[in-house]
C-alpha cells in the first residue's frame, strides 16, 4: 500500500490552475464536473471514448464539446469584488421589499371592498375547528369555535398553496394576510392539499362531525402519520384527505360552499347555474380529486384500506348533500370493496380449510395480509360495519337487492371504542351474526352504543323458530323487503304476508331488540367523554323505522280494526317522541347524523295519511293534533336544513306530500284560513267564539328587544361573533316538551328571528291552530280572572310579550299541570292481571296514556316474560311508572296485591282480566282442561279481588275501582265454550255479589263483556274465513273488535267519572248480542 504523503511533503504534486467563470466547456458545466478549457477538454473525451466502446455507430465521431464565444459585443464577464457584491444583492432586497408592501396594501383594499360586497361570507353557519396543537380533544368545542387565523372563508385555488402572495386575497381576512404570507409549507406539499393548516382544521371537523369517524380512522395513528414527509409511505394517501377535506367543507366556515336552499325544485342539479356552482366548490373539487387518487391507487393495487375508506367517507358526503344516485352506487361499492380485502370475514376465517397455494381456487384468502396489530385488526373490522350500515340504510326501501348476503359474512362485532383507541387486544366473547341470540345478549366487556347501532341492522333469527328450521341470518331494516321479495315470490298463493311464522317472529325480535339494551343505553339521550352519543339515538329510532317499513304497506288507515295501521301510527308516534327529546336539549341537530332525517321522513308519512283520514271524517280536533306533529317535523327539517342540503330534501318532499295528500283539505281543518293567514295576528276567523280586541289594543311583540340582552329574541345556544354558529356543549336536559307545540315553540327559539317564522312574533302560535286538546286551555289559567271577553285576546298578547324562555316555562308548567290534572286516572295505581297480550295489554296502555301507575301481571314463561317488558318500556314511554310481577293467577300465594302497595303504596284500580280459553268439545272434555280453566278464569279471580278489596278497605283514602272482564258468553251458550261459559257467567255473578258487599267502603265493582275480540285466545277458531265472515256479519257495526275497543270502557269505569256506577255490566260487543235472533 502507497505511504500517504504529509501535507508538507516537498512530493506534492502541483495543484491544477483554476478557471475563471464560465470558461469550462457547456458540457462539463452541465454535468457539474471538472474541464480543463481544452478543445475537447479531457472529461468529454473520455466520455466519448466510453460511449464508442458501448455503441459502434458512433466510430469516426468527434466528441461533443462546446465553449462561450466571446466577442468585443460579448467580452467576458469582470471578476466582481466581495463589497460590489453584497451592494447588489441589497439594492435587489430593496427593492423585493417595496414591492411587497404595494402589494399587500393593494390585498387589504381590495380584501375589504369584496367583504363589503358580499355579506353572506360573513355570517355561514357552520362550525370551526383550530389545528390539534391548540385543542386537547377533538370534542373541546369552545376552544375549537374561536380562530384567529380567518374569519372569512378561504378560497380552494391551488395557487395559494405554494410559497408566494396569495392570488385571490379576496378569500383572505386582512387580520390574516400578514400571517399566511409567512407560513412555511413543505417544497414537497402536495399541490391539490389545502395548506398543512387549514387541512389540520378540516380534519379536526371530521373527527368532531362525521357519527363513526372515530371508529372509521384510528385517529392517534392518523394524526401522527401527518408529521411524515408527503413522499413517505407513512403519509396518508391523498384519497382519504381529498375525502375528509370534502366532507369536513360542509360544517367549517373557512370553506365556501354554494347555498343549498332549494328554490321550487327538488333537485338542483337540474339549474345550469346551480350546478357549475357546485361543480367549482371546494367541496367538489376534492371529491373529483379524490376518485381520481382512489382510482389510480387501486389500479395497481396499493392503498387499499385507505381507497377503501376515502370510498366510505364519500358515502357519507353524498348522504348529507342528498345525491341519490351517487349515494347509492357508492354505498353498494363500498361493500364491494371490503369482499375482495377479507372485511367481511373474521381474522384466521381462512385458515382451517384453504391451503395457501390454492387461495385463488379455494377463495379462502383476501388480498390483504393479515394485520400487524389490534388497531390493525379493529380498524378494518369497523370499517366493514360502518360500510355495510350505509349500504343496509339505502337499500331498506328499495327494491333491488343487497350487495352482499349476510350468509357470507362472519365478521366479528366491533369492539368498545376505548379499547380501540389504547389497541387492547380482545379476543374473549367476541359475537358475530352466527351467534345465537346475539340480538338479545349484549356482553358487557364489547359493547358500546357503536355496537347496538350495528346490532340495530342486524337480526339472527333462532333455529327453532326460523321458516325452514335451519340458522338464518338476516337484515332488520331489510327485513320487509326480503320477506316482500323472497317469500313473495316464493309463496305466491300466500294471502296475507303478515299470517307467515317468519313476519310474526321479526316482529317480537324487533319489540325484544331494544329492551334488551344494557341499562347504560336504555336513555335515547346519552352525554360521554365525546359528546352527545349520535349513534345511540339512532339506535332507539331503528326499531321503530323497522315496524313502520313491515305495517305500513299493509295499513288501512280507514278501518279501525286494522292492527298494522294501529301498530304504525303508535312507532310514528314513538319516532315523533324522539324528535321531541332532541329538540328540548341543547345540541345543534345539524350535527346529528343524516340517517336521522330518513327515520324522521318515515315518520310523517305515517302521519301524513293518517292527518288525511281524520280530516275527511271530520275529527278535527285529532286532525289539529297530528297537524301539529307534522308542524314539528317540518322545522326539524328546517333547522337541520341551515347545514344540511339533504334535510332541504327531505322537508322538500314533506311539502310536496301534504300538497298531494291535502289538498283542499286545509279549508276544512282550518275553515276559510289561508295558509298565510294563518301566520298573520290580524286575522279572524269566521264564526269565531271570541270578542275580538281592536288593532291598536294589541300588544306589539314582532321585533321586540328583550330588556337583559337588548336583541330582538334570545336562544339558548351561545352564538360566536365570527362564526355565528352554535357552540355545542353537549345535550342539556331543560325543559323537556311534552306535546307537538313545546317542542315548536323550542325549535322557533332556535331558528334565525329574522326568518319567516320568526317574522310575525310569538303572537303567530295563537293563530296557527297547533295545540293539541287539553293545552290550549292551560293557557288560560294564565290569565287574570275576572277578565272580559274582549281582554282575553289582550292578555294573551301581553304574556306572549315575555322573553322566550320565560314563555316557555310558563307555558310547560301550566301545561303539564293542566294535562295532568285532566287524566281521567291521573295519580291512582292500577293493577291489571294477564297484561302481557290481548285485552290486558291494551288496557295497560290506556291507563298509563291516563296517568296512572301500573303494576303489570304475567304468567311468568318464556314467551309472556318478554311481552311485559316490552310492555313496561313501552309504558315508561308514555312518562309513567310500572312495575312487572310473574305469577300463576289460579294460586292464591301470586302476590300481585302485595307488590302494588310495596312499589306505589296503595292501590285504587284493579282490572281481573286475566283468562283462558281452549276450545274442546263437551263429551270427549278431559277433567284437567275443566279443572285448569275454572281454576284460572273464577278461582284467580275471587283470589285477586278478594286480596284487592282487603288493600283497598284498609287504605286511607278507602276505596276503589275493581273492574272484570267477562265476556259474552256469560249470557249466551256455545257449543265449544262449556268449559269457559260457566267460569265467566261466575265472574259476572260475583262482580254483581261484591257491588253489594264492598259498597260501604266505596268500593266500585263492574263487569265489562267483550264479545268477540280479535285475540290470541279464539286466533285459531277464528282463522276458519266462513267462521269469521259470519261473526262479522251478525255484529250491528260490521266487524269484529280489537283489544283497544275495550281499553276505553275500561278506563271509564274504572276512573271517577263513573265514580255513581257500581253493580254493572257492559257489553262491549259492536251489537253483537242484540243480533242473536
Amino acid at each position: 500500500m502507497p505511504r500517504v504523503q504529509s501535507a508538507g511533503s516537498g512530493s506534492q504534486a502541483p495543484s491544477a490552475q483554476a478557471l475563471r467563470r464560465n470558461q469550462a466547456c457547456h458540457q462539463c458545466r452541465k454535468r457539474k464536473l471538472k474541464c480543463d478549457a481544452q478543445k475537447p477538454c479531457a472529461t468529454c473525451t473520455k466520455s466519448h471514448r466510453l460511449a464508442v466502446s458501448s455503441n459502434p455507430a458512433l466510430i469516426g465521431t468527434q466528441p461533443e464539446c462546446t465553449y462561450d464565444e466571446f466577442t468585443p459585443e460579448n467580452p467576458p464577464p469582470v471578476p466582481e469584488g466581495p463589497r460590489a457584491k453584497y451592494q447588489r444583492l441589497e439594492s435587489r432586497i430593496n427593492e423585493l421589499e417595496a414591492l411587497l408592501r404595494e402589494q399587500k396594501a393593494k390585498e387589504a383594499n381590495l380584501a375589504a371592498n369584496t367583504t363589503l360586497s358580499i355579506p353572506s361570507l360573513q355570517t355561514p353557519p357552520f362550525l370551526s375547528l383550530p389545528t390539534p396543537s391548540s385543542v386537547g380533544s377533538p370534542n373541546d368545542v369552545p376552544a375549537l369555535l374561536h380562530d384567529s387565523h380567518f374569519n372569512t372563508i378561504l378560497t380552494d385555488d391551488p395557487s395559494l398553496f405554494i410559497p408566494s402572495i396569495p392570488a385571490h386575497a379576496a378569500y383572505i381576512s386582512p387580520s390574516s394576510s400578514s400571517e399566511s404570507d409567512q407560513r412555511l409549507i413543505p417544497h414537497d406539499w402536495p399541490p391539490r392539499l389545502p395548506p398543512p393548516d387549514l387541512l389540520h382544521h378540516l380534519i379536526d371537523i371530521f373527527f368532531a362531525c362525521h357519527p363513526h369517524a372515530l371508529y372509521l380512522v384510528h385517529r392517534p395513528t392518523f394524526m401522527a402519520s401527518l408529521t411524515f414527509s408527503p413522499k413517505s409511505p407513512a403519509f396518508p394517501h391523498l384519497s382519504l384527505l381529498h375525502a375528509i377535506c370534502a366532507y369536513a367543507s360542509i360544517f367549517s366556515y373557512r370553506v365556501q360552499t354554494p347555498p343549498a336552499n332549494i328554490e321550487g325544485d327538488l333537485f338542483p342539479k337540474r339549474n345550469a347555474p346551480a350546478r357549475k356552482a357546485l361543480d367549482d366548490s371546494f367541496a367538489e373539487r376534492h371529491v373529483r380529486w379524490s376518485r381520481q387518487a382512489r382510482d389510480d391507487a387501486t389500479s395497481v393495487g396499493n392503498n387499499l384500506i385507505e381507497c377503501t375508506q376515502s370510498l366510505v367517507v364519500m358515502v357519507g358526503y353524498y348522504h348529507l348533500t342528498g345525491r341519490w344516485v351517487e349515494l347509492w352506487a357508492s354505498a353498494g361499492l363500498a361493500v364491494r370493496y371490503c369482499v375482495p380485502l377479507g372485511l367481511n370475514n373474521r381474522p384466521g376465517f381462512h385458515t382451517a380449510r384453504t391451503h395457501p397455494k390454492t387461495w385463488i381456487r379455494n377463495g379462502g384468502r383476501s388480498i390483504l395480509p393479515d394485520p400487524e396489530n389490534a388497531i390493525e385488526r379493529e380498524q378494518r373490522t369497523n370499517l366493514f360495519w360502518i360500510a355495510y350500515a350505509y349500504e343496509r340504510f339505502q337499500t331498506a326501501v328499495g327494491p333491488w337487492p343487497m350487495s352482499l348476503d349476510d350468509e357470507d359474512i362472519s365478521q366479528v362485532f366491533p369492539c368498545k371504542l376505548a379499547d380501540f383507541e389504547a389497541g387492547n387486544e380482545v379476543d374473549l366473547n367476541r359475537q358475530c351474526m352466527q351467534t345465537p341470540g346475539f340480538l338479545t345478549a349484549h356482553i358487557q366487556e364489547t359493547t358500546d352504543s357503536f355496537t347496538l347501532f350495528i346490532k340495530g341492522i342486524c337480526e339472527t333469527s333462532d333455529s327453532e323458530k326460523s321458516i325452514n328450521h335451519s340458522h338464518t341470518a338476516s337484515v332488520l331494516l331489510s327485513k320487509v323487503k326480503i320477506l316482500i321479495l323472497r317469500v313473495g315470490h316464493r309463496y305466491p298463493n300466500i294471502a296475507d304476508i303478515r299470517d307467515t311464522p317468519a313476519f310474526r317472529h321479526l316482529e317480537s325480535t324487533i319489540a325484544t331488540f331494544r329492551s334488551t339494551f344494557p341499562p347504560e343505553y336504555q336513555e335515547p339521550i346519552v352525554q360521554t367523554s365525546k359528546g352527545f352519543d349520535t349513534q345511540l339515538y339512532v339506535a332507539h329510532l331503528i326499531p321503530h323505522v323497522a315496524i313502520i317499513l313491515m305495517h305500513e304497506e299493509h295499513a288501512n288507515i280507514e278501518s279501525p280494526n286494522c292492527l298494522s295501521a294501529q301498530k304504525s301510527l303508535l312507532a310514528a308516534r314513538a319516532i315523533l317522541d324522539l324528535v321531541y327529546l332532541v329538540c328540548s336539549t341543547s345540541y345543534d341537530i345539524t350535527r346529528l347524523p343524516p340517517v336521522c332525517t330518513f327515520c324522521w321522513f318515515m315518520s310523517v308519512r305515517v302521519l301524513v295519511r293518517v292527518l288525511k283520514h281524520k280530516t275527511q271524517a271530520g275529527q278535527r280536533s285529532e286532525s289539529v293534533t297530528i297537524r301539529s306533529e307534522i308542524e314539528v317535523i317540518r322545522l326539524a327539517f328546517a333547522r337541520m336544513g341551515e347545514r344540511i342540503p339533504l334535510a332541504l330534501r327531505h322537508g322538500k318532499m314533506l311539502e310536496e306530500l301534504l300538497q298531494a295528500e291535502l289538498y283542499h283539505l286545509d279549508d276544512k281543518l282550518y275553515g276559510t284560513c289561508t295558509y298565510e293567514q294563518i301566520f298573520d295576528p290580524a286575522y279572524i276567523r269566521e264564526g269565531g267564539n271570541f270578542d275580538w280586541p281592536e288593532p291598536a289594543s294589541l300588544v306589539e311583540v314582532t321585533g321586540q328587544e328583550n330588556t337583559e340582552t337588548g336583541s330582538g329574541a334570545t336562544s339558548n345556544h351561545a352564538h360566536t361573533p365570527e362564526t355565528s354558529i352554535m357552540v355545542d356543549n353537549g345535550p342539556i336536559l331543560t325543559d323537556v316538551p311534552t306535546s307537538a307545540s313545546a317542542t315548536l315553540e323550542q325549535l322557533l327559539q332556535s331558528i334565525d328571528p329574522n326568518s319567516f317564522l320568526m317574522s310575525s312574533g310569538y303572537a303567530d302560535l295563537m293563530q296557527f291552530p297547533l295545540l293539541p286538546p287539553g293545552v290550549a286551555p292551560a293557557y288560560f289559567k294564565l290569565i287574570p280572572s275576572g277578565a272580559s271577553a274582549r281582554g282575553l285576546r289582550a292578555s294573551m298578547h301581553t304574556l306572549l310579550g315575555q322573553s322566550p324562555k320565560q314563555l316557555f316555562n310558563l307555558i310547560l308548567s301550566t301545561t303539564l299541570s293542566f294535562s295532568i290534572t285532566m287524566a281521567l286516572l291521573a295519580g291512582k295505581v292500577a293493577l291489571i292481571t294477564g297484561s302481557s297480550r290481548g285485552i290486558g295489554r291494551a288496557c295497560a296502555v290506556e291507563a298509563a296514556r291516563q296517568g296512572a301507575k301500573l303494576v303489570l301481571h304475567y304468567l311468568g314463561d318464556d314467551v309472556t316474560t318478554q311481552e311485559a317488558q316490552s310492555l313496561k318500556k313501552e309504558i315508561e314511554s308514555l312518562g309513567t311508572q310500572a312495575a312487572i310481577v310473574p305469577g300463576d293467577i289460579a294460586k292464591q300465594e301470586t302476590a300481585v296485591v302485595k307488590t302494588a302497595v310495596e312499589s306505589f303504596g296503595r292501590l285504587d284500580v284493579l282490572v281481573s282480566n286475566a283468562g283462558i280459553c281452549p276450545f274442546h268439545t263437551f263429551l270427549d272434555m278431559p277433567p284437567e282442561v275443566w279443572e285448569r280453566t275454572r281454576s284460572v278464569n273464577l278461582d284467580g279471580s275471587f283470589f285477586v279481588v278478594q286480596a284487592a278489596a282487603k288493600q283497598m278497605e284498609q287504605q286511607k283514602p278507602q276505596g276503589g275501582s275493581i273492574v272484570a272482564v267477562s265476556s259474552i258468553s256469560a249470557l249466551v251458550g256455545g257449543a265449544l265454550q262449556t268449559h269457559y261459559t260457566p267460569t265467566k257467567a261466575g265472574v259476572l255473578s260475583l262482580m254483581q255479589s261484591c257491588a253489594v258487599a264492598l259498597g260501604k267502603y266505596n268500593i266500585r265493582c263492574n263487569a265489562v263483556l267483550p264479545g268477540t275480540i280479535a285475540t290470541d285466545i279464539n286466533k285459531e277458531d277464528l282463522s276458519d274465513v266462513k267462521k269469521r265472515e259470519y261473526m262479522e256479519s251478525r255484529t250491528c257495526l260490521g266487524r269484529l273488535g280489537v283489544p283497544e275497543d275495550l281499553a276505553g270502557p275500561v278506563v271509564f269505569l274504572a276512573s271517577d267519572m263513573a265514580r255513581y256506577v257500581t253493580g254493572a255490566s257492559l257489553l262491549v260487543d259492536g251489537g253483537l248480542f242484540v243480533n242473536l235472533q
